[in-house]
């Protein structure tokens, strides 16, 4: 007989229970969900909830038709061009219907097969993971299902190396203590191992058959997409199937195994049959046998295992050693056991036991009894096992599903799309809407010279015009539209399919550029989005984050102070350091104190850091000490270079099995019980832990920035140790405080009960609850002293820094470390330049002493222009500058306008994001880049007109929230001045050259109205409107704007200045595109009006003596004008390549005169044989060179006078001059070229004019 949980009219649930009424269903009030564990969903047996179903492509076969031409005609020019085509198929086109037709069905084909492929990709990839098996357990029997079919509330069971399928709750792992080891690559990069544990109350079900018989409910927030955020409770409702004694049998509640293939199995050779009291029996025999982690870490450090001493006295046994050594000689082990194993082992069975009385006499009243009488947990991120984790090291787990589908957190994070725009593409909007408005006043100039020809009577006394129209509505409707059909062709069609298709392939050779590959880290660049490539161009104010980006982020314990004195730790050896702080006078200490060990005990207790042996991470402690056999593991380099500094001096942290904690100290290993752990947030800038050591003690550790735990402490040296962090500040060094309390058990009875309430609170409030809760515990502390990390600068940051100031970015480095140590590492980094006046808004209190400072700043700041300024603030007093007033503000604006350099320190994320949006708001728009390594920069990176990731140490959220990103901050040099630079360049002269092409194609077709007496006669055979923009101009703009390079790499990284001569969208500056358009007009009118005036002189040009008519007229017109056209983006091209020659000269022009001359030859129309006649006459081919001559020698003229007359010579030699003596006084520019510039200078060519670099002094 197997147990099923469904729920039905005979069912064990309390009356008073959610899930007696509904089932699974979400909350009254609508932030939380609750479910039943287990898989039941009430009498309707039917899923309230998502199933398990993954659908990341957009489409069906149904519906990708309509939804994506919805989509396509959603773009304004898509949209056009429906409306000109629909037009040209209802009225009497002048033109074929055709030449509207095919070039839109050929951009939406081709766009419409471009996302097709894209979403059968998806689909295929959805099908592989839907369709994946995944075993679950549903009413006592466990059988594999697909994927999709996972309900909320199932069981899943999850093997050792696969992926978790969706959302879970950690129910049960094959591990004893409650434990699972996961790794997230696929979520954020990270490929550390990450702990979770089953929550406290189920850490009894050991074994798999026990969770048949499970009742419980789930409570959990409803779906977000924050991979670091989950909060619920678990409660275990009262009834005679959950007591989980292990004297009582199974045989009641087996599970009937089996598989999809209807063959029976069990759980990793544990048959789930009946099982006796005995059974459950675990002789100390097999206890001795089991693999005790500990002890062979204790081993491998001492040689062999430690006995257990008595903390005050070495040569005093404690009561649990006398007892060991009774147990020891009353028992038996295996040959293959070692003895001193067996007494280690009992004795730690000893403190269990110990642990276990423990908690029964303080279930009266005491601590344990407040929250767990009432059979609830609370749950967090440690107890949530993400889908698109691989389980690792853990030979199974089993969990309930708690979100499926598109609502599990991976999923959800895949929907958040950018919807930045880039500076060019609202300018391609300015342009689009200006081009329409050209064309309306087109067509109603054309309409308004038809009808007054019409109404003057010029030809009407022409007989092969026919009868006079009337003017009617009718008629005035016709030849609006037949003009707007006519001219519509100087909007260009295929100028987004070439954009995208540009930047879709431009992005590629970011990610495939080798000088932005990272050897260390085998590490390429990163593209997230191909839309704001050219965004990278244009740059104004950079943010960076400091530790991670700046710096390395690998981090060295270096100084320490203890009751009020500063120590030097140097290889496990402590220096004491004198009152100046100089390590040349420190003295070696022989002994530690007390107060060092217990420092030091703080450090190898207050973490969460996990210990593995030899699985080939790397340690800071790679000397031949044994402790370099230890592989810690963190989250955060500060966390594992405490725990290192600790164990190298001694207190060696050997790992934790449960609740225990084991630290080796002078040969000793203490057990520790980790009794709460009060986890570090960005908001509170501290965490603490709670531990019960082998005599009964409650200890409270606690470690965190001064800023947040100074005001909890009551006693210590607390002016000392200010001190001491102030010089290690000073120094560099990142500082924490450490900070104990001891509790009694009555007292941390009472504080455990309410920040057990507390995490149990899923209202809105709940986050404030829980930081009350959380500081009440952790109040009253007593400082035990302070630490001073090392986070050494990135190789190339002086170098990266100095470029960006000489190519007019602005950077402001926004930290969350102290305002000490963040100047320090900007003076090194030549962020703060020496010569600069500091100005200093930090340590205020009050917003009117905060507006007191920033109006003598602003004061400073307006009376001396000329001067460099440098800006330091601190959170506190940037919350009052942001927020207070608007006169806060403005003066806070007006000083950091004026300013070259800004450090923000003390900031929170929510913080930087502010910061990011002040800037963004100036008078002048600039835009911004935001750069950063962890997920506290996030918002600042989405907030920024640019997002940069920086492939860190601190996980991958930044990378995935980034536009683009990277390993080494110094590779944002050619990112922003190659990349971004050529970039810009190319879709600048990508968008107008379409503008100028299609206005040099249509505007002919303008001047031929008045000669056909606006009668809507086209120019130009149905053909060539079909194929200009798709066939006859379009491949030589893409290899343009993949390929063109106006200046060499070296050289934009060499003169960073050069920079500054692209922002501001310049070259798509209203007069930039008025150039090309005035350039396309002079060339239309030479392309129109010459042979017009000649033929007017002698229209016989041809060999045969016969004049030219109109169809061969235009046809002459369109081939002169696709030469023009291609030769002029020749002509523009700095970089001319086989390639790009051979797709303008070759495959388009000559491309262009075979298709034509074929399409002549085989046509029926009026163009039959009009081609082939027109290129055996030599007037033509001398008449083409003409017209060429004259229509590109002035854009020659006038780029010459542009950039190499002696007023543009003058104004490069002052660039050239001012970078060289005011900028770069400290740093060269190319430092692997050149490291310390020298007095000498050197001559480089550059733009052919011999410009003098000065050497960086």
């Amino acid at each position: 007989m197997h147990l099923s949980t469904s729920i039905g009219k005979d069912n064990n649930y309390p009356p008073w229970s959610y899930a007696h009424y509904k089932g699974n269903r979400l909350s009254a009030v609508g932030d939380t969900r609750i479910l039943w564990v287990g898989g039941d969903y009430g009498p309707s047996s039917k899923p309230q909830f998502r199933n398990n179903r993954i659908v990341t492509s957009k489409y069906t076969i149904w519906s990708f038709l309509p939804k994506n031409l919805f989509e396509q005609f959603r773009r304004i020019a898509n949209f056009y061009f429906l409306c000109m085509t629909v037009i040209s198929l209802t009225i009497e086109s002048p033109v074929e219907p055709l030449t509207s037709v095919l070039p839109l069905m050929f951009v939406i084909a081709v766009t419409a097969l471009k996302q097709s492929y894209e979403d059968w990709l998806r689909h295929r990839s959805d099908n592989e993971v839907n369709c994946a098996l995944v075993t679950v357990i549903r009413k006592g029997i466990v059988q594999d299902i697909k994927a999709k079919d996972v309900h909320v509330g199932d069981l899943v069971r999850i093997m050792s190396d696969a992926d978790v399928p969706c959302d879970l709750v950690l129910l049960s792992s094959s591990n004893s203590d409650g434990r699972c080891y996961v790794t997230t690559a696929n979520l954020d990069g990270e490929t550390n191992l990450k702990t979770l544990v089953c929550p406290r109350i189920l850490r009894n079900l050991s074994q798999p058959g026990q969770l048949t018989r499970l009742k419980a409910q789930i409570e959990c927030e409803q779906p977000t997409p924050d991979l670091y955020k989950f909060f619920g409770k678990i409660e275990i409702f009262p009834n005679e199937a959950n007591t989980w004694d292990a004297n009582s049998p199974l045989e009641h509640t087996s599970i009937k195994s089996v598989r999809s293939s209807q063959h029976a199995y069990d759980f990793d050779g544990i048959a789930l049959q009946t099982m006796s009291a005995s059974s459950a029996d675990i002789t100390l025999q097999q206890y001795c046998i089991d693999n005790d982690i500990t002890l062979r870490r204790a081993s491998i450090l001492d040689g062999n295992v430690p006995t257990n001493h008595n903390r005050d006295s070495s040569s005093h046994r404690t009561r649990m050693d006398r007892e060991a050594d009774e147990a020891t000689s009353s028992q038996t082990c295996g040959s293959n056991v070692n003895s001193v194993m067996l007494r280690e082992t009992v004795k730690r069975s000893i403190v269990s036991k110990q642990e276990s009385v423990l908690e029964t006499r303080l279930g009266a009243g005491q601590f344990d009894s407040e929250f767990q009488d009432t059979n609830s947990s609370p749950l967090g991120t440690e107890n949530l096992l993400l889908r698109g984790a691989r389980l690792k090291n853990t030979e199974f787990v089993i969990g309930c599903a708690v979100y499926t589908g598109q609502e599990t957190k991976l999923a959800l994070n895949s929907k958040l799309t950018s919807n930045k725009f880039s500076t060019v593409e609202k300018s391609i909007n300015s342009f689009l809407l200006f081009f329409l408005g050209l064309l309306l006043t087109e067509v109603a100039v054309s309409l308004a010279f038809k009808y007054a020809v019409e109404i003057d009577g010029k030809y009407s006394t022409e007989s092969y015009l026919g009868e006079k129209n009337d003017i009617n509505v009718s008629a005035v409707l016709q030849d609006l539209f037949s003009f707007v059909i006519i001219y519509n062709y100087i909007i260009p069609i295929s100028l987004y399919v070439t954009i995208e298709t540009q930047k879709f392939i431009g992005s590629l050779f970011l990610t495939w550029d080798i000088e932005l590959y990272c050897e260390k880290t085998n590490q390429p660049a990163i593209c997230n989005t191909s839309d704001l490539n050219e965004e990278l161009g244009q740059v104004e104010y950079l943010f960076t984050d400091k530790t991670g980006t700046l710096t390395e982020n690998t981090m060295w314990f270096r100084r320490c102070s203890i009751a009020g004195i500063p120590y030097l730790e140097d290889r496990g050896k402590m220096f004491q350091l004198l009152a100046d702080g100089d390590e040349r006078n420190s003295i070696i200490l022989d002994t530690f104190t007390p107060e060092m060990e217990h420092f030091l005990l703080a450090l190898a207790l207050c973490h969460s850091v996990q210990v593995g042996i030899g699985k080939g991470h790397t340690n800071n402690n790679t000397n031949a000490n044994p402790i370099a056999s230890l592989d810690y593991q963190a989250s955060s380099p500060d966390e594992k270079a405490l725990v290192e500094a600790s164990a190298r001096c001694g207190v060696v942290f050997l790992g934790e099995e449960g609740d225990s904690m084991s630290v080796m100290m002078k040969g000793r290993v203490c057990h520790y019980r980790k009794l709460n752990t009060l986890e570090f947030t960005s908001d509170r800038k501290r965490m603490s832990v709670v531990v019960q050591d082998e005599d009964g003690q409650i200890w409270l550790y606690c470690k965190g920035a001064e800023s947040s735990v100074i005001p909890l402490t009551d006693a210590g040296p607390v002016n000392d140790t200010l001190q001491h962090i102030a010089d290690f500040a000073m120094r560099g060094l990142r500082t924490l405080i450490v900070c104990y309390k001891k509790l009694s058990v009555k007292e941390y009875s009472k504080l455990a009960a309410q920040v057990e309430q507390s995490r149990q609170t899923l209202s809105s409030q709940r986050v404030s609850i829980i930081a009350a809760s959380y500081d009440k515990m952790e109040s009253s502390l007593t400082l035990l002293g302070a630490t001073g990390v090392e986070d050494q600068l990135q190789e190339g940051v002086q170098e990266t820094l100095e470029s960006l100031r000489a190519a007019g970015i602005k950077v402001w480095i926004l930290t969350g470390d102290k305002v000490e140590t963040a100047v320090n590492i900007s003076f090194s980094c030549g962020h703060l330049k020496p010569g600069a006046q500091q100005l200093y808004l930090t340590g205020h209190k009050s917003k009117e002493s905060c507006l007191q400072t920033l109006q003598i700043h602003r004061n400073q700041v307006s009376r001396e222009r000329l001067e460099h300024y440098g800006l330091v603030v601190d959170g506190q007093s940037l919350y009052f500058a942001l927020n207070t007033s608007d006169n806060h503000l403005e003066a806070f604006q007006d000083i950091c306008r004026a300013c070259t350099a800004v450090i923000c320190c003390r900031m929170s994320p929510l913080q930087k994001c502010q910061v990011v949006q002040l800037v963004k708001g100036f008078p002048e728009k600039p835009i911004t880049a935001a750069i950063g390594d962890g997920a506290n920069d996030v918002s600042m990176i989405q907030e920024a007109h640019v997002g940069l990731g920086i492939m860190g140490k601190e996980g991958r959220q930044a990378v995935r929230s980034s536009d683009f990103a990277f390993a080494r901050f110094k590779f944002l040099r050619r990112i922003l001045f190659v990349h971004g630079h050529w970039y810009y360049i190319r879709v600048a002269t990508l968008v107008q050259y379409f503008f100028y092409k299609n206005i040099v194609f249509i505007t002919p077709q303008v001047y031929y109205a008045f000669s056909n007496g606006f009668s809507t006669q086209p120019l130009y055979d149905t053909m060539f409107l079909t194929c200009y923009n798709v066939l006859f101009t379009s491949l030589p703009i893409l290899i343009y704007g993949l390929f063109e390079q106006n200046h060499p790499a070296q050289t934009l990284l060499d003169y960073p200045q050069v920079y500054k001569n692209i922002r501001r969208n310049v070259l798509m500056s209203w007069s930039s595109f008025f150039q090309w358009i005035t350039f396309g007009v002079w060339h239309s009118v030479v392309l129109y009006f010459v042979p017009y005036f000649m033929l007017l002189d002698n229209p016989v040009v041809f060999f045969s003596n016969t004049p030219m008519e109109m169809i061969a007229f235009g046809t002459f017109i369109f081939h002169c004008v696709v030469c023009v056209a291609n030769l002029k983006l020749v002509l523009k091209s700095h970089y001319w390549t086989w390639l790009f020659l051979g797709s303008a000269l070759l495959v388009t022009i000559c491309g262009f005169i075979l298709v034509t001359a074929i399409y002549s030859i085989v046509t029926t129309t009026s163009m039959a044989y009009v081609y082939p006649v027109l290129l055996g006459s030599c007037t033509f081919w001398l008449l083409s060179l003409i017209l060429m001559l004259a229509c590109l020698v002035p854009d020659c003229i006038f780029s010459v006078l542009q950039n190499y007359t002696p007023a543009a010579y003058a104004k490069l030699q002052k660039s050239w001059k001012g970078f060289g003596k005011k900028k770069y006084n400290h740093y060269s520019l190319n430092r692997s070229d050149v490291q310390r510039s020298s007095s000498r200078h050197e001559s480089v060519s550059f733009n052919s004019l011999n410009v003098q670099r000065l050497s960086c002094s």
